[in-house]
């Protein structure tokens, strides 16, 4: 199955994924090697080491050329962490979408309350993004009450559930969240949030497995491909 992942950390020396530059290049092979054809470089933006979009553009720019070898199509983005003066930046225009696209991906701090997500996400759509919300499922407030999540689809959001925690890795409590948001066909895609070569990395072949074998293999396309695509390509859902 082909696969596009839309959020990584393989930007080399510019957060806490990728160190080096040839770690980043052998986690694009790691990509490739698990059919990955797509993939969107996620960087964290907006926390106390925040990067700004033409220094993202020119260390994506310099990576791209040293990865002109490796067979995956590449396109800048952000991971871009919620704070108070986020709406204010999003005016300026002072971090990537994804691919450029209206599709914005979106990480609240992982402790908020469940009534402090809502305004939040009203404000961003307002100015035109469409929020894909980082792995929301290990979020304490969708732990404990995930129905949440359907005020947020209804605003015109999209959940990123991330590879790790639909297989367990990050515990049973965020696993079962995980679990809700699947069979409710409440999740638009499933992505590495890669972060290294060895822990956290971007196998997603051992996700695209359990997807088919608990849920089905037109399940597994549509979270791996279909609906990441969409995103890549700025399409609407």
């Amino acid at each position: 199955m082909k696969i596009c992942d839309i959020h990584t950390h393989v930007l080399p020396c510019v957060d806490d994924g990728a160190a080096s530059m040839e770690q980043a290049l052998q986690m694009l092979r790691n990509a490739v090697a698990s059919n990955v054809q797509y993939l969107i470089l996620t960087p964290h933006c907006n926390r106390p080491d925040q990067q700004t979009a033409p220094h993202l553009q020119a260390v994506y720019e310099s990576f791209c050329r040293k990865a002109e070898a490796i067979p995956v199509r590449l396109a800048l983005g952000a991971e871009v962490h919620v704070t108070p003066e986020l709406p204010e930046l999003l005016r300026r225009g002072a971090f990537p979408t994804l691919n450029g696209s209206r599709y914005l991906l979106t990480e609240f701090p992982f402790r908020w309350q469940a009534a402090d997500f809502l305004p939040m996400l009203e404000k961003i759509c307002s100015l035109g993004y469409t929020p894909v919300i980082a792995h929301p499922e290990r979020y304490t407030a969708l732990m404990e009450a995930p129905q949440l999540v359907y005020d947020w689809l209804e605003l015109g959001c999209h959940v990123q559930l991330t590879a790790g925690s639909v297989v367990g890795k990050y515990g049973s409590k965020v696993q079962k969240c995980a679990r809700f948001l699947l069979k409710n066909g409440l999740a638009c895609c499933v992505a590495s949030d890669a972060h290294g070569v060895e822990s956290r990395n971007n196998n997603l072949l051992e996700v695209e497995s359990y997807l088919s074998l608990y849920y089905s293999h037109r399940c597994a396309q549509a979270l791996l491909w279909d609906n990441p695509m969409r995103i890549f390509q700025n399409e609407t859902f």
